[in-house]
């Protein structure tokens, strides 16, 4: 199972998802595919020239429509202080990881973007279908956010989740997974193995074999034989 295997069997014509993170578009350009002109993908990045190419590219194709924002996603909306790391722009982070702090040899940039929530961006009346959340350790910060979207719209939600990000942001692993609780949400690996307490998410985020998590409303997927299975059971 990847996450581009699991959207690709969640979404379809009309659809709207959400890609946080989204860099140049690797997975923002398949869902918008997958959506088709009758949908469409909000991405969001704060790296102004990853941003910048993702915005060509949507302007460039017809056949899709992608609304890119050069913004950071969390809870509220305003500016942050975002830093940059052109040597590794994937670990590019509103806190960078501690290895990253002290490293004299890394370059970093500190700049001031817009942070957006998306309960506050988006119209209430889209249905969304699934949201994509790699922000480097403020993976809670956006889920707070955007609330209101998954009371109402249930949708799927892939979050990449590690220790080292996360304690750069202050915050625990079990806060993740108290959140979905809260949601009546379900967690799986990117393996598709089923994750029914909070400690065996922490032992999995402990063991680091694993970054990709889904969660999805409780009752809304079979999970007999879901590690076996492909992405299409979602459905």
């Amino acid at each position: 199972m990847s996450i581009r295997s699991v959207y690709e069997a969640i979404l379809s014509s009309g659809d709207v998802a959400i890609d946080v993170g989204a860099h140049t578009g690797k997975h923002a350009i398949p869902m918008a595919k997958a959506v088709g002109v009758d949908g469409c993908v909000y991405a969001f990045e704060p790296i102004a020239e990853k941003c910048a190419r993702l915005i060509e590219y949507s302007l460039q194709t017809p056949d899709v429509r992608i609304c890119a924002m050069n913004a950071c996603v969390g809870e509220k909306s305003g500016e942050v202080s975002f830093t940059y790391l052109p040597d590794d722009p994937g670990k590019s982070a509103i806190h960078v990881r501690q290895k990253l702090q002290g490293d004299t040899g890394t370059l970093k940039h500190e700049r001031v973007v817009p942070m957006v929530s998306l309960d506050q961006c988006l119209a209430r009346s889209q249905k969304v279908r699934f949201i994509k959340i790699d922000v480097e350790g403020a993976e809670l910060s956006v889920l707070q956010g955007c609330s209101n979207i998954i009371s109402s719209c249930a949708p799927i939600i892939h979050a990449e989740v590690g220790e080292s990000p996360l304690s750069a942001h202050g915050i625990e692993a079990r806060e993740i997974y108290q959140f979905f609780a809260s949601k009546d949400y379900v967690v799986f690996d990117i393996i598709g193995t089923y994750i029914p307490t909070e400690e065996g998410f922490l032992q999995s985020i402990a063991a680091g074999q694993v970054y990709d998590y889904f969660a999805c409303p409780a009752g809304s997927v079979d999970m007999v034989g879901l590690s076996a299975a492909a992405a299409s059971v979602w459905r």
